[in-house]
């Protein structure tokens, strides 16, 4: 906007020189025809991307800088460097008097060669004594190997052993078992015989299983029969249903055959009684003594199998219990054995203690050579890190104190430069973005990137603390401490309407342009967004593509016919003639 108001006060300076120097006014006739159109320059409203890049001024100092610093104190006797030297790490700065260090490392080393002298001596007395400890070992060890064998042996056997007994057990089990269910049965049927006899006796034709079921399964007796019989079988019923087991099955009393009488008091307890012998397991052949002998004598015979079976298992115990105290005998033996071996080994490197000391002699003699040697380079300073001498704190032929910086050494391939932002350069920067130095006379600038942005504002400052990794093109030019002008992109936009930053007008705070439509200057009012000094974002009122008036020109105003002009080589305007200019 300054050029504008330049360009107009400029304009009105030359009207009014043309009027004092005509000191009159040329009569209506005299004048000579002035075109009516103003001429003015026009651009284009373009989609494109703005960056507004700013300079700060900026704190450098090298990222890796180093005080060398002495671990001694002693004479400087040699001095290398000087400020503004260059030096790789590990080169030497300067150097200490050393003589006394020297000396330690020479009594150091004298110490050595005594401790091998005199292990050198033991070698051989203790050669002998191991001969003999290595032959009492050898002998051992093929004890140790029998006893190992037997043990293995005898291992396998009470495996085998104890798997023969689990197999014994087992048939136990069953012998035992079986010696119960023959034992269980019979005195289910003693008890049975007991409850049925009197029935059994009234009845012998229920003596078999044929007769007992015939008799459950029921008749066709004349009446008269029957009734008498009812009598003796109720009282008969009676006895039965009082000692027969609980878990014997019940007969309903009332049942009835669909093609015959109300069944029978014999009916009734044969089939009471053939149910009881199905649930035990018995026929009626074994409710008589001798069917309950033939059953007291499986009981005998399963217990004798049984009780042969439990004796077996018993041998078997006493033969596992032998294979055990043999395997723990043949264990003993064994642990014995080994025990003998770790002690002779013991002994035969007790017998070699005496060399054993010397090499411990020999290593701490060793020990103290590095220690030594350590010691005598602490009088050589040398470079920690490659950089460039920045200050040298020590003199030839003067005393340098230990713990006092010498020399300070920076590294300036890479340097941090420190600078200041407002919240909204803050808030738009991240790590990583990248920054450059000002190009100098000789069109050279060094590169760099944010490494860090604070997040808390300076107190002093009000603003916020940005840092960033420079990497110089020449390290010479950069010097600790100092400031530098630091060029970093503070905003941007992508994909806006961008126009000449001259062609926007101001009036009451309201932005506007004139746009080209027919060869008239039209205004236009417009919303802008970021600017640099070439460029700015119009972010409402424009379309691309239209064309806007980009120079001031007296005359300028909406409605006005405009000429368009374009710039020759040498800077001048010309105009651009339309057809209707050339008809008239």
């Amino acid at each position: 906007m300054r050029r504008k108001i330049s360009a107009v006060i400029l304009s009105l300076s030359l009207a009014v020189s043309v009027i004092t120097g005509c000191g009159s006014i040329s009569s209506e006739k005299d004048e000579p025809t002035i075109s009516k159109k103003v001429k003015v320059e026009s651009q284009q409203a373009v989609i494109g991307d703005l960056e507004v890049v700013s300079t700060y001024v900026a704190s450098i100092d090298p990222i890796n800088s180093v005080a060398v610093t002495p671990l001694v104190s002693g004479v400087v006797k040699s001095l290398k460097v000087k400020v503004g030297d260059r030096v790789k790490k590990g080169q030497v700065l300067c150097k200490f008097d050393d003589e006394g260090a020297a000396l330690s490392v020479k009594n150091a080393e004298d110490a050595v060669a005594s401790a091998r002298a005199g292990k050198k001596a033991a070698q051989s007395q203790q050669e002998a004594a191991s001969a003999q400890s290595d032959a009492s070992i050898a002998t051992t060890k093929e004890t140790l190997k029998g006893y190992k064998s037997s043990l293995k042996k005898a291992k396998e056997q009470l495996k085998e052993a104890k798997a023969s007994k689990k197999k014994i057990l087992e048939g136990v089990d069953q012998a035992k078992q079986a010696y119960e269910q023959a034992n269980t049965l019979y005195k289910k049927a003693e008890t049975i015989y007991m409850n049925a006899k009197g029935f059994l006796d009234a009845n012998p034709d229920c003596k078999t299983t044929a007769g007992l079921t015939a008799a459950a399964a029921g008749g066709t007796a004349a009446a008269s029969t029957q009734a008498a019989d009812t009598s003796q079988a109720a009282d008969t019923s009676q006895a039965s249903a009082d000692t027969t087991p609980a878990d014997a099955g019940q007969t309903d009393a009332s049942t009835e055959s669909p093609s015959t009488p109300a069944a029978s008091a014999k009916q009734q307890t044969a089939a009471l009684l053939l149910n009881t012998l199905n649930e035990a397991g018995l026929t009626v052949e074994y409710i008589s003594k001798a069917g309950l002998k033939i059953l007291s004598e499986n009981v005998e015979e399963a217990k004798t199998i049984y009780t042969n079976a439990a004796a077996g298992s018993g041998q078997l115990d006493s033969s596992i219990a032998t294979l055990e105290s043999t395997v723990d005998q043949l264990q003993a033996q064994v642990n014995v054995a080994k025990a003998t071996i770790k002690a002779s080994e013991k002994a035969s490197k007790a017998a070699s203690a005496g060399t054993g000391v010397y090499d411990a002699q020999i290593r701490a003699a060793e020990t103290g050579v590095e220690s030594a040697r350590y010691q005598q380079s602490l009088y050589t300073i040398t470079a920690p890190i490659s950089g460039i001498i920045e200050t040298v704190n020590v003199s030839k032929d003067e005393m340098a104190n230990m713990g006092v910086p010498a020399f300070t050494i920076s590294e300036k391939r890479t340097m941090e430069a420190s600078f200041y932002v407002t919240e909204d350069v803050k808030n738009y920067l991240k790590v990583g973005d990248p920054v450059r130095t000002e190009v100098d006379q000789a069109g050279n600038y060094s590169t760099g990137k944010i490494i860090g942005i604070d997040t808390a504002v300076d107190p002093q400052k009000g603003l916020f603390k940005v840092k960033a990794e420079i990497k110089p093109y020449d390290r010479s030019v950069f010097s600790s401490g100092t400031s530098i002008n630091l060029v970093v992109i503070s905003n941007s936009v992508k994909n806006q309407v961008l126009i000449p930053y001259d062609a926007v007008y101001y009036e009451n705070g309201q932005a506007y342009v004139f746009v080209i439509e027919n060869g008239i200057a039209v205004r236009r009012d417009v919303q802008t967004g970021l600017y640099d000094s070439d460029n700015i974002v119009i972010t409402d009122g424009l379309s691309p593509g239209n064309l806007l008036v980009t120079s001031w020109a007296s005359g300028l105003k909406d409605g006005a016919q405009v000429e368009l002009v374009e710039e020759d080589q040498d800077g001048q305007t010309s105009g651009q003639t339309d057809a209707a200019d050339t008809e008239n």
